[in-house]
């Protein structure tokens, strides 16, 4: 994965948008309908399925709740 900065330089480009602990670590990249993830972010999703760390793709805040 290429280490492109965002704003924050602890942050790299396709890291989700929200990150939190319910009751362990979960990922949340948050879309609006119609809305794609980029390549950057579908490459995180794939990290995060291969290190088996939930990652949700949520379009409204019943995809969270019904995802945990």
């Amino acid at each position: 994965m290429r280490r492109r900065y965002r704003l924050d330089k602890y942050a790299f480009v396709g890291f989700p948008d929200l990150t939190a602990f319910i009751p362990q670590l979960v990922f949340i990249e948050v879309k609006r309908p119609g809305e794609k993830q980029t390549p950057d972010q579908e490459k995180f999703q794939a990290l995060c399925d291969r290190v088996g760390t939930p990652y949700i793709l949520a379009y409204s805040v019943d995809d969270v709740m019904n995802a945990v």
